[in-house]
Order: structure tokens, then C-alpha cells, then sequence
């Protein structure tokens, strides 16, 4: 998914310009993953792009419109066994939210 050949302005920026970036995004429409598929998959490509090792990425919102300053933005290594484990529960089950959530990111583990 990450472009072979960035664009010479778009390599100059570090990922702390591209989590600010997506901060910026999420604080206009928190649901953009759900609204504008396209935009979410570019940032997460270019994300992917400069890290390669990051293979995920969180942005919460509070509320449309926030201050971008106000959007949390997590990144993450995920690694192999759990995205294949991950894999098979959507198949098997379909995607299950909640689960992926607690498994990915631990906002809800107890």
C-alpha cells in the first residue's frame, strides 16, 4: 500500500509532520477511517511509507472540529501472529470491534 516513490516534498516530511497531519484530519471529521476511506488510506500510506515498521495507527477525536491538538494519535508496531490471529476471527466471525480494539490497542482491557 506505501507509494514506491514518494514526491520530493512529501519525503522531506518526518512522521511527527505526518501524526500532525492526521491529527489535523481527525480533528475536522473524527470518522474518517469510516467517511473518506480514501484520505484515511492515503495518510496510513504514507505513514507506512516513512516507517515501515509501523503498521498501525490510532487518531481519537473528542468532537468535530476540535484543535488538532486536542486529537490523540497512538502508532504501532502490530506484530505478525496477532494481525494473522486477527485475520482468521474475521473470517471465521466477521470483524468483531471491541475485540480488535482491547487486542490492538488495550483501551479496553481490564
Amino acid at each position: 500500500m506505501a507509494p514506491r516513490l514518494m514526491p520530493r516534498h512529501l519525503r522531506a516530511l518526518s512522521l511527527g509532520d505526518l501524526i500532525r497531519m492526521g491529527q489535523e484530519l481527525y480533528a475536522e471529521a473524527p470518522l474518517l477511517h469510516l467517511f473518506d476511506k480514501g484520505r484515511a488510506r492515503r495518510l496510513a500510506a504514507l505513514i507506512m511509507a516513512k516507517t515501515p515498521e509501523i503498521n498501525g495507527a490510532l487518531f481519537l477525536a473528542p468532537a468535530y472540529g476540535c484543535s488538532a491538538k486536542a486529537v490523540s494519535a497512538r502508532i504501532k508496531r502490530i506484530e505478525p501472529p496477532v494481525l494473522a490471529d486477527l485475520r482468521r476471527t474475521q473470517e471465521a466471525e466477521g470483524v468483531d470491534l471491541t475485540r480488535t480494539d482491547s487486542r490492538i490497542w488495550r483501551r479496553l482491557a481490564a
